[in-house]
């Protein structure tokens, strides 16, 4: 096999990888793996006559790689949130908008009606003048003309 990484290095990072996946699902009821992890070196040290400092290396490696795995499961939970904020500032910004619009129409709706209630008093009242005052001669006229037959 031709790797780039020697294969003792390898097969010494392979018991790794479980201390960093159990670190990447650790939850509040799996909280007790991580002294587990610290400790399963020494339980299985002189099954696999391991010296003392090796096997202290070892724990202290799946315990680093552990919290390593709590720390990318913490980075990719806050990456979904981020992105579920987003959609969720997205979707108010389309409610706030539809709003916006809903405001404006009844703006518009309301200055309308304003400016027709003003247009209809003003020409009222100014038709009523103007027809006083047509009706004005012919009133004059009328009170008049009896003076004038007693006169």
């Amino acid at each position: 096999m031709n790797s780039v990484i020697h294969p003792e290095l390898t097969s010494k990072a392979d018991y790794l990888l479980p201390s960093l996946t159990m670190g990447y699902l650790l939850t509040k009821q799996t909280l007790w793996i991580i002294p587990a992890i610290l400790f399963i070196p020494f339980i299985f040290q002189s099954y696999l006559k391991l010296p003392w400092e090796q096997a202290f290396s070892n724990g202290t490696d799946n315990v680093l790689f552990c919290f390593i795995g709590i720390w990318a499961s913490i980075v990719a939970k806050a990456y979904y949130q981020k992105i579920e904020l987003v959609v969720e500032v997205e979707q108010q910004n389309k409610l706030l908008t539809h709003y916006a619009a809903e405001i404006e129409k009844m703006t518009l709706l309301e200055e309308r009606n304003r400016m027709s209630k003003e247009l209809h008093d003003t020409l009222g009242h100014s038709f009523i003048s103007i027809i006083m005052i047509l009706m004005l001669p012919s009133l004059l006229w009328i009170v008049s003309l009896p003076r004038s037959r007693n006169g």
